[in-house]
């Protein structure tokens, strides 16, 4: 069973993922960021959010794996899996459409 990430080890990985994101991450971005972010957990399993649903959060994987699945005529297809440090809705984020794939976390 996984143990549960504190929220000190939350922020030293945001600390260490987020200035791939941000030029200029200096301590008061930084604190302005973790302040709206929120911390969503999934266990291995969990669908993220399902492919067609409205956008809006975009989600940084701070650990586990996900994968990315698109139904097309009927049959699923893989896009491929999202690891710790890279990100998951960015697309829909900027363009507004909704999401192209289903997203489920392979690990918690």
């Amino acid at each position: 069973m996984d143990k549960p990430v504190s929220a000190e080890r939350h922020r030293a990985i945001l600390r260490r993922i987020l200035p791939a994101y941000f030029d200029d991450l200096d301590e008061a971005l930084f604190d302005e960021l973790i302040g709206r972010l929120a911390i969503v957990e999934c266990a291995a399993g969990d669908v993220l959010f399902h492919q067609g649903e409205p956008s809006g959060d975009l989600y940084f994987v701070l650990s586990g794996r996900f994968r990315a699945v698109r139904a097309e005529e009927g049959r699923a297809r893989t896009l491929g899996e999202i690891a710790r440090g890279e990100t998951i809705g960015e697309l829909s984020l900027f363009t507004g459409e909704a999401r192209r794939a289903t997203i489920v976390a392979l690990r918690a």
